[in-house]
């Protein structure tokens, strides 16, 4: 191991890695993998990225903002002022330690990243509080050099700009707020992605529609979109006291907590990302991976009312899936009971349900609620 202080590894990027405080590093020659420097620390993971069954932590990135990942395997990471990009082997490709250049003097920092179509989407703003936040722009990078290439102002949809998400088929980039003002907890804006990233850098931008969330979500500092799936993930903050990751679908319900970080781990959550089915998150420097989400049960009797009592079964696509469930209207939990069969309905009751697999998350929740009323049940006429 040798000291590393700085090296140019793309046309006008600057790699600084004071800046990020690592604990380590070393000089690699070109091998195949793009070379550049390797990041290490006692914490950190040896694995290459993706990590083994989507489960492991890497080394520390001194990122504390967000997290992106592409089809290659490539991560992106940022801190307030930092924009990186590592390979597989987790070596630096490059890093703009510059990010906010030519915007308005105010903006100070990035917010959680999102990659899409050779770009990286981010979040711009000047922060001091949930007061106070303007101007807010929504930044567009070149992801191959991590050059800046435009970027546009949304001051005026009057929200804060936590962390943003593509949705390649609708052609949109979902914007979240970590603030409660402005129905921050309660609404994702959704804003043209190909408008964004042709804008002439500092034009003026607002949304093209939102998206209300069946309940509110504090403190979101992340987002992505798992296109297999049909669902965003979300990562909050919590108040400071526990970091969580929940589930949205594309018309806004929401279910979770699917995952709280332990305290060992931190409370400062940042961003999130999907990787081939697995989720990441970004948690004091550290990418953290929690494996895949399993599919969300399916319970096989539709709701409603019955004039006799039911049996009720539960399936999961997903191999090897443990569902748990609850008959009392309460968020089931790996607490709960185990599903083993044909639950019997005989009263009224909601039965909740998720399910896990391989990896640390929960499903989403699926729910059902029955009414039994066999006073209500017509009369059965006998033959003669």
């Amino acid at each position: 191991m040798i000291p590393c202080k700085a090296r140019v590894v793309a046309a006008g990027v600057l790699v600084s890695l004071a800046q990020w405080a690592l604990s380590g590093c070393a000089w690699e020659g070109d091998s195949g993998d793009g070379g550049g420097v390797v990041v290490t620390s006692t914490r950190g993971s040896a694995n290459d990225f993706p990590f083994p069954g989507g489960i492991g932590v890497s080394s520390d990135l001194g990122a504390t903002e967000g997290v992106a990942t592409d089809p290659d395997d490539n991560v992106y990471v940022s801190s307030q002022e930092v924009l990186t990009a590592y390979n597989k082997k987790w070596r630096v490709l490059w890093s703009n330690t510059n990010p906010l250049a030519g915007m308005p003097s105010a903006v100070d920092h990035l917010g959680d990243i999102e990659y899409g179509n050779g770009y990286i989407y981010a979040p711009a703003e000047a922060w001091s509080s949930c007061g106070s936040f303007t101007p807010v722009l929504l930044a567009v990078y070149d992801a191959r050099t991590g050059q800046q290439v435009t970027w546009s102002n949304i001051t005026a949809d009057g929200h804060e700009a936590s962390a943003v998400a593509v949705v390649p088929g609708s052609n949109q980039l979902v914007v979240t707020s970590f603030c409660p003002n402005q129905n921050g907890n309660t609404t994702l804006w959704n804003y043209d992605l190909n408008a964004l990233t042709t804008n002439p850098s500092g034009s003026t931008m607002t949304y093209s529609s939102t998206t209300t969330l069946s309940s509110a979500i504090s403190e979101i500092q992340g987002i992505s979109w798992n296109a297999a799936a049909n669902q965003f993930a979300i990562s909050t903050d919590m108040d400071g006291t526990a970091g969580s990751l929940w589930l949205v679908t594309p018309a806004g319900t929401v279910s979770g907590p699917i995952y709280i970080v332990p305290a060992s781990v931190g409370t400062e959550l940042e961003g999130v990302d999907y990787i081939s089915g697995d989720l990441y998150f970004l948690e004091s420097g550290y990418v953290y991976g929690v494996g895949a989400v399993p599919a969300t049960p399916v319970i096989n009797l539709a709701p409603g009312t019955y004039c006799a009592t039911q049996a009720v079964t539960i399936t999961d696509a997903t191999t090897d899936a443990v569902i748990y469930y609850t008959t009392d209207g309460t968020m089931p939990t790996t607490s709960s009971t185990v599903y083993a069969g044909a639950i019997t309905v005989s009263a009224s009751e909601t039965i909740k349900a998720i399910a896990m697999a391989g990896g640390l998350a929960t499903s989403a929740q699926s729910t059902a609620t029955y009414t039994i009323n066999t006073s209500g049940c017509p009369a059965v006429v006998k033959g003669h």
